[in-house]
């Protein structure tokens, strides 16, 4: 990935769910998901972050996800079950804990509800204004 320095009057087109899923997992909080809402910090992170581009001369563009056009309502529900089926085990592992390491293991199943892994620069697009 370049050095932030080197793309200095650039616009950066940014997938907006990438970023912010980015910024989730690397401000997370465990039990975020149990108490629902967002990280306290995210939006100064964010601010900060925007400011960082801008101190550098760089102008994001954030990109946002279209609708589904065919199956809509089918992948909703199936992304929804799948997010319930594992908040559920996560409540059903903090729940059975019988030792402190078990309870560690069930508050970090609540805090991965919802990350995923993918690291590729392909959420980035470098535009010369």
């Amino acid at each position: 990935m370049a050095r932030i320095e080197d793309i200095k009057g650039y616009t950066v087109a940014v997938e907006a769910t990438w970023y912010l899923q980015r910024m989730l997992e690397v401000h997370s909080e465990p039990l975020l998901s149990a108490l629902g809402g967002l990280p306290y910090g995210l939006s100064c992170e964010i601010e900060a972050d925007l400011d960082n581009w801008k101190a550098h001369g760089v102008t994001p563009m954030f990109v946002f996800d279209g609708l589904y056009i065919i199956g809509q309502e089918d992948m909703a529900l199936r992304i929804a079950k799948e997010a319930s089926r594992r908040s559920d085990k996560a409540w059903e592992s903090y729940q059975n804990a019988k030792t402190e390491q078990q309870l560690k293991d069930a508050v970090k199943g609540f805090g991965e509800l919802g990350t995923h892994s993918e690291t590729s620069d392909q959420h980035l697009l470098f535009c010369a204004d």
